[in-house]
């Protein structure tokens, strides 16, 4: 993506959620550091903790990386085990911030930190450029369709701030991001361990004439807004006081309580309730003990209805008008967070939204080659793999395309002896195949510093 100008977007006040993505020790806690330092949202005690345990280390400054490395195993080994989430403000919006670890065997947790994220911050080593973690970790962004990819060379210090270095690397990168289906990347020159680039342009780049990473975020326009979609609301809740109603008025209350999910609804709207397809109206909206006219994602509230419907967890009520089509087949691609290997013939639970149905795997149809970046003929998914599926329900569920939107088109695996999660997925998304790939051009090989 472009660098915005700072009149294009009115991000002031609004909320950005981003994620850290990468190999490791590309230096993601550092970055996450350095910002949380430099934009003054460290407080003194935990700075002083950080820089004493720097000190006794032999350090001469700071290892901003201990301000996200929380678990002691991440400390003792210097690396990000689980996604450490971390909250700052500048005047210009909030962030909600996760940093994601970059070895192999903890992908599953990127996924889960870039699967709500409106950025994902894709750091590269200058000295190392594209290895096989970065292609997964963009991989996993296309796929998961983030909205924003801004892709930070780090330590670029360390190769004498060679704008040479840079644009090869940002080129390589981008042939992938390309090859992958990522629409956009912007590439900034940062030094996480110096500050160069990270809140303050760096001097030190005086080819680079773009925007510091900080400045980029706070101008990034945010992802589209839940409410400008369909209304879509899951059950969690039936709610009937019945005899412990505290007045006679609330002695017949039935309502349907649940977090909006997308869209807005008003009393009047007519509804439909997924899977039965029964129709109604809204009557009442309530939230806590107030009522409302509207409301809107993503508010927990509970829905009143003309109708006495039979109506439980799981149930989708959405807008009458464009709903989905409830089914019991799907065609999906799920990034595999499972130990044991995936295989067709096997059975899982779906959970989508509110709803928990059994689910076989019919077909595999192929997994993501990360070398070759399309898909090839496999015959199981092993752990951090990617793979096309398609699945047979127990009973429909009324999902969307995961490309219409990211909430209705996305669902879990899970162990049904020990509730493990082993999979996310994405209804109605496709792996590339070998007809999509580039051919890459004779005498083009790779290159080392």
């Amino acid at each position: 993506m472009t660098a915005p100008s700072a009149t294009a977007v009115p991000a002031t006040g609004t909320l950005l959620r981003l994620a850290t993505a990468g190999s490791v020790d590309d230096g993601k806690s550092t970055l996450v550091g350095r910002l949380l330092h430099d934009t003054k949202s460290v407080l003194s005690d935990q700075l002083a903790a950080v820089e004493r345990v720097s000190r006794e280390r032999g350090l001469t400054a700071a290892d901003l990386a201990l301000l996200t490395d929380g678990l002691r195993a991440e400390r003792e080994q210097g690396i990000t085990i689980d996604v450490a989430y971390r909250y700052f403000a500048t005047a210009r919006r909030s962030f909600v911030l996760a940093d994601c670890p970059g070895h192999v065997q903890y992908t599953r947790n990127t996924v889960t930190g870039s699967s709500t994220a409106d950025v994902v911050v894709l750091l590269v080593d200058a000295r190392k450029g594209v290895l096989e973690q970065t292609r997964r970790h963009l991989a996993v962004t296309a796929l998961l369709r983030v909205p924003h990819v801004v892709v930070a060379v780090n330590k670029i210090d360390l190769v004498d701030f060679s704008q040479e270095v840079f644009d090869r690397v940002n080129a390589e990168v981008q042939q992938v991001a390309h090859e992958l289906g990522v629409e956009e990347a912007t590439a900034i020159p940062v030094s996480a361990l110096d500050g160069d680039n990270v809140v303050e342009r760096s001097a030190r780049t005086p080819w680079y004439a773009g925007p510091s990473l900080l400045e980029l975020l706070e101008e990034v326009p945010p992802s589209d807004d839940p409410a400008h979609e369909a209304f879509r609301m899951p059950v969690q809740l039936v709610i009937r006081p019945q005899g412990a109603a505290r007045d006679e008025a609330h002695r017949d209350y039935r309502g349907y309580a649940g977090q909006v999910a997308s869209g807005v609804v008003r009393l009047g709207d007519e509804v439909v309730v997924l899977p039965s397809g029964t129709r109604s109206t809204v009557t009442g909206i309530d939230l806590g003990e107030r009522s409302l006219d509207e409301a809107f994602a993503p508010q927990s509230v509970t829905l009143r209805l003309a109708d006495e419907i039979d109506i439980s967890r799981g149930d989708v009520i959405a807008a009458a008008a464009g709903a989905p089509q409830p089914t019991q087949d799907l065609e999906a691609v799920v990034c595999w967070l499972g130990d044991a290997p995936l295989r067709p013939g096997q059975r899982y639970l779906l959970k989508h939204g509110s709803r928990t149905v059994q689910t076989a795997v019919r077909t595999l149809d192929g997994a993501l080659d990360l070398d070759n970046l399309h898909a090839i003929p496999s015959q199981a998914l092993s752990l951090n793999d990617i793979g096309l599926v398609s699945l047979r329900l127990a009973s429909p569920v009324p999902v969307e395309n995961y490309s219409t939107s990211r909430r209705g088109g996305s669902f879990l695996l899970i162990d049904a002896h020990d509730g493990r999660t082993l999979a996310a997925g994405m209804v109605g998304a496709t792996l590339p195949t070998a007809a999509d790939a580039p051919t890459t051009p004779e005498g083009d090989e790779a290159w080392e510093i």
